[in-house]
């Protein structure tokens, strides 16, 4: 069988479309798949690194902090802790210069090592003792936190000011081994 020379260039291209075919369904398309594949493994592996290495350039500060907590305010038994804490909060209160109308201490059922306390404040400042309450409570050696506060003007345009706020802090749970922090899982 003779072709012609319009048949020879219609079966040459055709071959050269089914190669082309063939070359990007086998080779072309499963390397931009194993290349996005590998983009995202060398991510993923690039943020853990950079967040593995954040946290072994801040673990003696963390450590640090651990031993400060443990030795300044962290309790094994509930009981002290709460103590502790509305003592501190008082003290805090007093130092700022904020009046205290109300403490109400809610204990909560421990979870894992820890047994949160909460304790609810109500209270009276200006802007700036408020401010410098919620300062002592943040950098307390104690382990306290803030977890919700409501300001309010007592009278509208002066700076008088009521405040409710809901400070946690913590109580190792009965039987839990004081450990340090390269313990800690």
């Amino acid at each position: 069988m003779v072709l012609t020379k319009r048949e020879k260039i219609i079966v040459l291209v055709t071959a050269a479309l089914v190669v082309l075919l063939l070359f990007d369904r086998y080779l072309v398309v499963p390397y931009v798949a194993m290349s996005g594949q590998m983009t995202r493994h060398t991510a993923r592996a690039r943020l853990e690194l950079t967040r593995d290495g954040s946290l072994l350039r801040n673990r003696a500060r963390i450590q640090r902090a651990w031993r400060q907590c443990r030795a300044a305010g962290l309790k094994r038994d509930a009981g002290a802790a709460e103590s502790a804490a509305l003592r501190a909060l008082l003290a805090y209160a007093r130092t700022a210069g904020v009046t205290i109308e109300s403490l109400q201490p809610d204990r909560t059922a421990p979870s894992g090592r820890f047994q949160p306390i909460v304790v609810r404040v109500a209270g009276r400042g200006t802007t700036a003792t408020v401010a410098l309450f919620m300062w002592r409570i943040e950098t307390a050696g104690l382990p306290l936190r803030i977890l919700a506060m409501q300001l309010v003007p007592h009278q509208l345009g002066t700076d008088d000011l009521t405040f409710q706020m809901r400070v946690a802090t913590l109580a190792l749970t009965p039987g839990t081994k004081t450990q340090t922090v390269g313990e800690i899982p």
